[in-house]
């Protein structure tokens, strides 16, 4: 999970960048990309980012990048059954699932 400051800074960078419909740190989300049918333990994250484009996931990669965020790349729905979507320590989800 990040820090406050740079949870608020991150999520109005993403939300700038891609627009606050493109963007979630709705709780019940964030708490559905925390675990699979897998054995893996994964961590909330602290954003969904919904990329439209591939300008929208560059401006996602270079605020990750800017403020050292860990990136978990989904490309489909659930169920998801092998751990390797799931964040080990937060940072944001970027949901390429019927949107590109």
């Amino acid at each position: 999970m990040l820090v406050p400051d740079v949870c608020s800074a991150v999520g109005q960078e993403l939300t700038r960048a891609v627009g606050a419909e493109n963007v979630s740190n709705d709780a019940a989300t964030l708490k559905s990309c925390a675990f699979d049918y897998s054995l893996v333990t994964g961590t909330c994250p602290d954003f969904m980012a919904y990329p439209h484009n591939k300008v929208d996931v560059r401006k996602i990669v270079r605020i990750a990048n800017g403020h050292h965020v860990a990136l978990v790349l989904v490309s489909s729905g659930p169920p998801r059954f092998h751990g390797d979507t799931l964040p080990s320590r937060g940072g944001i989800v970027v949901d390429f699932s019927g949107r590109l």
